[in-house]
């Protein structure tokens, strides 16, 4: 600011335009403030200047506008514009942002001893119409006296001197080139904008579309920033590419991820009401799964059935018999589910359930066989509270190695069991209709398991077989109130082990008295019948006591 006041005000001319220049803008310094040669000193006289220049927001704009009218005299023609940066100094902020040239050595420096050996008319023409600062300006020293760190500073290299420092202040001063960030009403309107802007850029568009948008406009803000530099205007830099476009980022990923999450919930709450859990997690993970062959597994099949459903059905409104059926199959799920079960597939009034491990187990045909039944009561509680609408149901199990997976081609994919298992444990469902009874089983589903009153009904070759396989009836104990089960199960098997021996009379009577303890009980009628149909058609030649059955 010396420097500068000595450049424009270096005698009574200089100061007698400006003193005309603060006329023209509203009068005078006034009484001992007024610049005069033999006033105050220049740091006094400075600081009034600027006292008078800031009292009136309006009066530097008016002195800059007296000042371009002044005439320029030959001798100094540069006067006015000293004096208009001396005003925009004095009326301006307390601290200015430099505008550097670059690194240490952009200004012309001359060394001392260069210009001592320079002759007087080199030395003039070296400095001649120059403003030249003196002092210590040593760029190769390792510690240097006079040094600021700046954005130019690096390890390896100095600090910018002072005496360079000066320079460039009072260069910006005279050309007006000093940097000037944005007041703070346009910054906090450049702030508000620019994250509003990444804020809508990160929430509406996907993630990779975000990133790539986000970094576009955050290269247009560096490009209009640079631009904007080069007119001397500082616009920030730190918060809004650091903080803001990250955190535009961050937060977009956040909020997509949980808009994703909840759509994602919803979507398999949804598929949960039509596949099990495990599945719709694969399929969640990807859609690959859907299209892949499926997994072998050993389990157990169940199969249940409704009777009398069709007559139901021509007889019941169809909006009361889907709300018949829901209750029906809310009633019948249940157990299922309580016991581990899956529910693979859902027929007009015929439910399949399957229970999967890597290897046979135990435990597992324990729990379908503890379902099964749980079924028959709950179905049997649930008619009970019905006042019209019965559906007494019929339960078929099998066990053995089947494919469990997606089952479809083209837009079409149903999740269920595949194989012999499941066509066996139909057929042992629909043997229930044969026998009159309600929840049959192969031997390989109760092999090895205690706890069930389970009967032997014999080998049978089931329609569309070619191996017999060996049915057990599940009895349920509260089903046989009053019911001698131990003397109806000995002669039960006498019976059948004198069929087999084609003695068809003495078979017939051990039936007969099987009915005679429980008149109800559908596989002694069963076979009753059957003594009665060898002892007039005969067995058939090589038969082995394995009942063919041809109906489905």
């Amino acid at each position: 600011m010396v420097a500068l006041q000595a450049l424009a005000l270096p005698d009574a001319p200089a100061w007698d335009g400006l003193r005309a220049a603060l006329g023209q803008a509203g009068g005078g310094l006034g009484g001992d403030a007024e610049p005069r040669a033999d006033g105050p000193g220049p740091h006094d006289r400075l600081r009034r200047l600027r006292a008078h220049l800031r009292a009136d927001p309006e009066r530097p704009r008016a002195v800059l506008t007296a000042l371009e009218r002044l005439p320029r005299p030959r001798e100094a023609p540069d006067a006015p514009r000293l004096l208009q940066a001396l005003v925009r100094a004095c009326a301006g902020p307390t601290s200015i942002y430099l505008n550097f040239f670059g690194p240490p050595g952009s200004i012309p420096t001359l060394a001392y001893h260069q210009a001592l050996e320079l002759t007087a008319g080199d030395l003039a023409r070296a400095v001649g119409g120059r403003i030249v600062f003196v002092g210590s300006s040593e760029r190769f020293r390792q510690e240097q006296r006079d040094g600021i760190h700046t954005v130019y500073s690096a390890p390896g290299r100095p600090d910018l001197s002072g005496v360079e420092i000066a320079a460039t202040a009072l260069d910006n001063l005279l050309h007006n080139e000093v940097l000037r960030p944005l007041d703070p009403l346009a910054y906090g309107a450049l702030l508000c904008g620019w994250g509003l802007l990444l804020g809508f850029v990160g929430l509406r568009l996907a993630p990779p579309a975000a990133v790539a948008a986000v970094g576009l406009l955050v290269a247009g803000y560096l490009g209009l920033a640079v631009a904007r530099f080069s007119a001397f205007q500082w616009w920030p830099l730190t918060v809004p590419v650091l903080v803001q476009a990250p955190l535009a980022l961050v937060l977009g990923l956040a909020w997509r991820y949980v808009e994703v999450s909840r759509e994602r919930g919803k979507i398999r709450a949804a598929f949960g009401l039509y596949l099990p859990d495990p599945v719709v997690d694969q399929i969640a993970r990807s859609m690959e799964t859907v299209r892949q062959d499926g997994e072998q597994v050993y389990g157990v099949c169940l199969i249940t059935d409704a009777e009398r459903y069709t007559t139901l059905s021509e007889s019941v409104d169809p909006t009361m018999l889907g709300r018949f059926m829901n209750r029906f199959y809310e009633t019948i799920f249940e157990p299922v589910r309580a016991h581990g079960g899956i529910i693979s597939d859902v027929v007009g009034d015929s439910m399949m359930a399957v229970w999967t491990s890597a290897a046979p187990s135990p435990p597992l045909r324990d729990r379908a066989c503890r379902s099964a039944l749980e079924v028959l009561r709950a179905v049997d509680r649930f008619n009970r509270g019905q006042s019209e609408l019965h559906l007494p149901v019929r339960i078929g199990l099998h066990a053995g190695a089947f494919m469990v997976g997606h089952i479809g081609a083209i837009d079409h994919f149903e999740y269920r069991a595949v194989g012999d298992v499941v066509n066996t444990a139909s057929r042992i469902e629909a043997l229930n209709k044969q026998l009159g009874t309600r929840a049959l089983a192969s031997r390989k589903v109760l092999e090895g398991l205690e706890g069930y009153p389970v009967r032997a009904l014999g080998r049978f070759l089931l329609a569309g077989k070619s191996v017999p396989i060996e049915i057990c009836e599940l009895l349920e104990a509260e089903a046989w109130p009053g019911v001698d089960f131990q003397l109806l199960e000995r002669l039960f098997a006498q019976g059948r082990e004198t069929l087999e021996q084609r003695r068809w009379e003495e078979a017939a009577a051990l039936f007969a008295q099987c009915l005679q303890i429980h008149g109800a009980d559908g596989p002694s009628a069963f076979y009753l019948e059957t003594c009665r149909r060898f002892r007039e058609e005969g067995p058939g030649e090589g038969w082995d006591g394995t009942l063919r059955l041809d109906a489905k």
